[in-house]
Protein backbone atom coordinates (compact mmCIF):
# COMPACT_ATOMS: atom_id res chain seq x y z
CA UNK A 1 0.00 0.00 0.00
CA UNK A 2 1.45 3.33 -1.01
CA UNK A 3 1.91 5.96 1.55
CA UNK A 4 -0.38 9.06 1.21
CA UNK A 5 1.54 11.42 2.34
CA UNK A 6 4.15 10.10 -0.49
CA UNK A 7 0.72 10.42 -2.59
CA UNK A 8 -0.02 13.74 -1.85
CA UNK A 9 3.50 15.04 -2.01
CA UNK A 10 3.57 13.54 -5.84
CA UNK A 11 0.56 15.51 -6.74
CA UNK A 12 1.84 18.83 -5.47
CA UNK A 13 4.80 18.41 -6.97
CA UNK A 14 2.55 17.64 -10.19
CA UNK A 15 0.63 20.83 -9.62
CA UNK A 16 4.17 23.20 -9.32
CA UNK A 17 5.05 21.76 -12.25
CA UNK A 18 2.16 22.77 -14.01
CA UNK A 19 1.40 26.43 -12.19
CA UNK A 20 5.27 27.25 -13.79
CA UNK A 21 4.52 25.82 -17.22
CA UNK A 22 1.25 28.10 -17.16
CA UNK A 23 3.51 31.20 -15.44
CA UNK A 24 5.92 30.99 -18.92
CA UNK A 25 3.32 30.48 -21.36
CA UNK A 26 3.58 32.95 -24.14
CA UNK A 27 -0.58 33.20 -23.56
CA UNK A 28 0.01 34.90 -20.50
CA UNK A 29 3.00 37.09 -21.72
CA UNK A 30 2.06 40.71 -23.36
CA UNK A 31 2.69 40.24 -27.07
CA UNK A 32 4.24 42.99 -28.76
CA UNK A 33 1.34 42.99 -30.98
CA UNK A 34 -0.86 44.55 -27.82
CA UNK A 35 2.10 46.79 -26.83
CA UNK A 36 3.83 48.00 -29.87
CA UNK A 37 2.55 51.10 -31.76
CA UNK A 38 0.30 50.80 -34.44
CA UNK A 39 0.52 53.09 -37.83
CA UNK A 40 -2.80 54.40 -39.65
CA UNK A 41 -3.12 51.73 -42.28
CA UNK A 42 -3.15 49.76 -39.74
CA UNK A 43 -5.83 50.80 -37.32
CA UNK A 44 -7.59 51.68 -40.68
CA UNK A 45 -7.32 47.83 -41.45
CA UNK A 46 -8.49 46.94 -37.78
CA UNK A 47 -11.49 49.28 -37.60
CA UNK A 48 -12.84 48.41 -41.44
CA UNK A 49 -12.26 52.14 -42.27
CA UNK A 50 -10.16 54.44 -44.71
CA UNK A 51 -7.06 56.63 -44.14
CA UNK A 52 -9.02 59.38 -44.61
CA UNK A 53 -11.45 58.22 -41.69
CA UNK A 54 -8.62 57.99 -39.27
CA UNK A 55 -7.12 60.81 -40.18
CA UNK A 56 -10.36 62.40 -40.20
CA UNK A 57 -11.52 60.93 -36.55
CA UNK A 58 -7.95 61.82 -35.28
CA UNK A 59 -8.63 65.77 -36.53
CA UNK A 60 -11.35 65.74 -34.35
CA UNK A 61 -9.74 63.93 -31.56
CA UNK A 62 -12.63 61.29 -32.07
CA UNK A 63 -10.08 58.50 -32.01
CA UNK A 64 -6.76 57.94 -29.17
CA UNK A 65 -3.99 58.64 -30.43
CA UNK A 66 -0.52 59.75 -29.13
CA UNK A 67 1.03 62.31 -31.44
CA UNK A 68 4.97 62.96 -31.66
CA UNK A 69 6.33 65.60 -34.14
CA UNK A 70 4.50 64.97 -37.65
CA UNK A 71 3.68 61.05 -36.73
CA UNK A 72 0.78 59.59 -35.35
CA UNK A 73 0.48 56.38 -33.56
CA UNK A 74 -1.98 54.71 -32.03
CA UNK A 75 -2.25 51.66 -29.49
CA UNK A 76 -4.55 48.47 -29.98
CA UNK A 77 -6.20 48.17 -26.07
CA UNK A 78 -6.50 51.98 -26.42
CA UNK A 79 -8.33 51.46 -29.74
CA UNK A 80 -10.58 47.84 -28.62
CA UNK A 81 -11.55 50.47 -25.43
CA UNK A 82 -12.54 53.08 -27.80
CA UNK A 83 -14.95 50.82 -29.43
CA UNK A 84 -16.39 49.53 -26.28
CA UNK A 85 -17.33 52.27 -25.21
CA UNK A 86 -19.56 53.23 -28.01
CA UNK A 87 -21.64 50.01 -27.76
CA UNK A 88 -24.97 50.43 -27.79
CA UNK A 89 -27.70 48.90 -25.08
CA UNK A 90 -30.10 46.84 -26.22
CA UNK A 91 -33.51 47.40 -26.09
CA UNK A 92 -34.00 44.63 -22.86
CA UNK A 93 -31.31 46.94 -20.93
CA UNK A 94 -33.07 50.36 -21.55
CA UNK A 95 -36.05 48.76 -20.48
CA UNK A 96 -34.79 47.91 -17.19
CA UNK A 97 -33.11 51.18 -16.93
CA UNK A 98 -35.96 52.83 -17.52
CA UNK A 99 -38.10 51.17 -15.16
CA UNK A 100 -35.54 51.54 -12.45
CA UNK A 101 -35.69 55.08 -13.07
CA UNK A 102 -38.97 55.53 -12.87
CA UNK A 103 -39.21 53.50 -9.79
CA UNK A 104 -36.98 55.56 -7.57
CA UNK A 105 -38.46 58.26 -9.29
CA UNK A 106 -41.95 57.39 -8.04
CA UNK A 107 -40.87 56.34 -4.46
CA UNK A 108 -39.06 59.37 -3.95
CA UNK A 109 -41.54 61.75 -5.05
CA UNK A 110 -43.51 63.87 -2.33
CA UNK A 111 -46.56 65.21 -2.53
CA UNK A 112 -46.25 69.13 -2.23
CA UNK A 113 -49.58 71.62 -1.07
CA UNK A 114 -52.85 70.09 -1.79
CA UNK A 115 -55.05 68.55 0.47
CA UNK A 116 -53.87 65.70 2.84
CA UNK A 117 -55.85 62.68 2.32
CA UNK A 118 -57.90 60.68 4.93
Amino acid sequence: MNNPFQELADRLANIESLLTGLAQSPALTPTKIESDPLNVSQVAQLLGLTNQTIYDKVHDNTLPHVKQGNRIYFFRDELIQWLKSGRQQTSDELQAKASQVVGTTLSTRRRRGGRQQQ
